[in-house]
C-alpha cells in the first residue's frame, strides 16, 4: 500500500511540475503567452482591465555589444521591474509572450490611470539599470496598451498596433490610444 501512495506522490508532483512548466516562461519564470490568452479569453468587458505590450528597446543592440547572456540579464532585469511594479491582484497576469515581449493583464480606474500606471513603470525602468555588468546598462521600454473589449486575438491585436505606434514616436513612450467604443 505505501509503495502506492509513493508512487501516486510523485506521479502528482510530476503532473503539477509539468503543469508549471507548460505555463512558465524558462527564462523569466513569468507566465507565458498561452496562459496569457486563457486570462485574456476570462476577462469580461464589464471589468476595468488594460492589456499593455511591453517591449525591451534596443534589445538587439545589447545582444551584438555585450552577447546574449547579458541580454537575458536585461531581460530579467526588466520582468523584475515590471513584476514588482504590478504585483497580484492589481496584475492579473504577467507574461512573457512568444515574440519576446511582456504581456501585462491590470485593473485600472479608466484610461487616463492606466497611462499614469503604465508611465510609472516606464520611468522606473529607465531609472533602474543593469548593474554587475561592464558598463551599467540603462533600459527603456516601449508600452502599448488598450482597454480588454472583444475577443482576446483582438486585444492582443490592439496592443501590438499600440506598441508599434509607440515605437515610430520615438520609443521610450506609453501609447494608450482609447477606444472609440467605450466614448
Amino acid at each position: 500500500m505505501r509503495a502506492i501512495r509513493d508512487f501516486s506522490e510523485v506521479a502528482l508532483a510530476n503532473l503539477l511540475l509539468s503543469k508549471q512548466v507548460a505555463m512558465n516562461d524558462p527564462l523569466t519564470g513569468l507566465e507565458n503567452e498561452h496562459h496569457l490568452r486563457q486570462e485574456l479569453t476570462r476577462a469580461s468587458d464589464s471589468e476595468s482591465l488594460f492589456y499593455a505590450v511591453v517591449d525591451v528597446c534596443g534589445l538587439t543592440a545589447i545582444n551584438d555589444r555585450y552577447g546574449s547572456a547579458i541580454g537575458d540579464k536585461a531581460i530579467k532585469h526588466v520582468a523584475n521591474v515590471v513584476r514588482r511594479s504590478f504585483p497580484k491582484p492589481q496584475s492579473r497576469c504577467l507574461a512573457r509572450t512568444n515574440n519576446g515581449h511582456f504581456g501585462l493583464l491590470f485593473s485600472a480606474n479608466d484610461p487616463e490611470d492606466a497611462q499614469k500606471q503604465l508611465e510609472w513603470l516606464r520611468q522606473l525602468v529607465e531609472k533602474s539599470p543593469l548593474v554587475d555588468v561592464q558598463d551599467d546598462i540603462v533600459n527603456t521600454v516601449s508600452i502599448g496598451a488598450t482597454p480588454i473589449e472583444g475577443s482576446a486575438d483582438g486585444t492582443l491585436s490592439r496592443g501590438l498596433k499600440n506598441l508599434q505606434q509607440a515605437k515610430l514616436q520615438g520609443r521610450n513612450l506609453v501609447y494608450l490610444y482609447p477606444n472609440e467604443l467605450r466614448a
